[in-house]
């Protein structure tokens, strides 16, 4: 047996379910409209409308018994049963009003177009999951009305104008109401959609946690004794160089997992900024001296060219981040050349600008905006020269706009780089004079 579409296995059910739901309301309806009968047109009419409903809830309620074993197994022959069942009832229910329309009078007529109109409505509102179904629904109101308007005025020419006219009518608003449902359902499957990756960017995070844990734990026991190693052995050079080259091996990995964490908390919008009143001289100087063994390690010369003192407001653990990525990248691909810092506060606009100057290889036009994406690298492959991941100008950037900023780049291929970090601020202490400075 083939593939059944889902939306036709659950006919049947949809028409039971949908008729339990409104039971109490139905049954208002019906009386209300036994009672209008009763008033318009007589007691015969009230009794018939009351006979009419009366078996069609308790034969209606019994084949769809009778359906509901073969909604698992076999939707097809459901769905035709449900259609017969559905012009069945529909007849009945016809024959409440249809002998109304055919005795004439203004009030049997009205009666009995209301009831043509709730009738199609119904159709609409419980059957527009199924072509077959809606048709078996629409078939008899609209063939009934076909029917008493011959008989009461004859072969009318409007009478097969009209008709054609209603159907289009309701097949159109059968399309508009599927369409609604298909919009439903998409809303339904995006909404699960987003619920999966919400949980799947939850899990991730939490493992991330873990992870970052369990890996900086003894990554930090790694790094204290070098330290203490790289102490005690002071009266041995070489084995204090070796030690040493421990301790900032371990700290550059332990950079590297901060990044994969921040870039993780960045993607999932789980990354806070925490502004505090931060020394702009003294955090970029420690962020130099930081960077001052690969500088020396390529042979370039490190400098603060200007710098204002003082305090801003700004997170200060990711300017220095967003400083170290910049200063790090511009020792990283500069062989015996300069690098060179420079920082400026436009008071007007709250706006801290950090340059990062180098005399290094520079970049080609074609990768400006590459260089930006998460673990891009313009030498990359098995053969590649530098060593990282490629997450600290993404991060820089991910960063300087978080903090209401951006990051730009100015290069020539052979005659080095610039890149330029914007971010917001707000002065705490008013700058002095700019100073320059050398890296200690």
């Amino acid at each position: 047996m083939g593939a059944i579409d889902p939306v036709r296995q659950s006919i049947g059910s949809l028409a039971s379910d949908a008729r339990v739901r409104s039971r109490v309301y139905r049954l208002f309806i019906q009386m209300l409209i036994a009672s209008v009968a009763w008033v318009w047109i007589g007691w015969w009419a009230a009794a018939w409308v009351l006979a009419v409903q009366c078996a069609e809830r308790f034969v209606e309620p019994y084949w769809m018994g009778r359906i509901a074993p073969l909604r698992a197994g076999d939707a097809r022959k459901a769905e035709w049963m449900t259609a017969g069942l559905r012009a069945f009832t529909g007849a009945l229910y016809a024959l409440s009003w249809a002998p109304a329309w055919a005795i004439g009078g203004a009030a049997a007529g009205f009666f009995a177009a209301a009831m043509l109109c709730g009738a199609l409505i119904n159709a609409l509102v419980y059957f527009s999951h199924s072509k077959i179904v809606f048709a078996a629904a629409i078939a008899p109101p609209v063939l009934a009305g076909l029917a008493v308007a011959t008989l009461i005025h004859g072969f009318a020419g409007t009478h097969y104008i009209a008709a054609p006219v209603l159907l289009i009518t309701l097949l159109r608003s059968f399309r508009a109401q599927q369409d609604q449902m298909a919009l439903f359902e998409s809303l339904d499957r995006t909404r699960a959609a987003r619920a999966a990756a919400e949980e799947a960017s939850r899990v991730k995070t939490q493992f991330m946690t873990v992870i970052t844990h369990e890996l900086r734990t003894p990554l930090n026991a790694i790094i204290n004794y070098a330290e203490l190693l790289a102490e005690d052995l002071a009266d041995r050079p070489a084995a204090a160089s070796d030690a040493s080259r421990i301790g900032r091996s371990g700290r550059g990995l332990l950079g590297l997992i901060d990044n994969v964490i921040d870039y993780t908390l960045l993607d999932c919008d789980q990354l806070r900024l925490c502004p505090q009143p931060t020394d702009l001289r003294a955090t970029v100087l420690d962020v130099m001296r930081a960077a001052a063994p690969l500088a020396a390690a390529r042979g370039n010369a490190l400098s603060l060219v200007d710098c204002p003192s003082g305090e801003v407001l700004i997170d200060r653990r990711r300017l220095s981040q967003c400083a170290a990525a910049l200063i790090d990248n511009a020792c990283r691909f500069t062989d015996r050349g300069e690098v060179r810092v420079q920082v400026e506060i436009l008071a007007a606009p709250g706006l801290l600008r950090l340059h990062v100057a180098d005399t290094g290889c520079g970049v080609d036009q074609a990768h400006h905006e590459r260089i930006f994406e998460p673990f891009y690298q313009v030498d990359a492959g098995v053969t590649r020269s530098r060593d990282g991941l490629g997450l600290g100008l993404a991060l820089t950037r991910r960063f300087a706009r978080l903090m209401g900023g951006d990051v730009t780049i100015q290069s020539t291929p052979g005659a080095g780089s610039i890149f330029t970090l914007t971010a917001r601020c707000e002065p705490v202490s008013q700058p002095s004079l700019r100073v320059s400075a050398a890296a200690a």
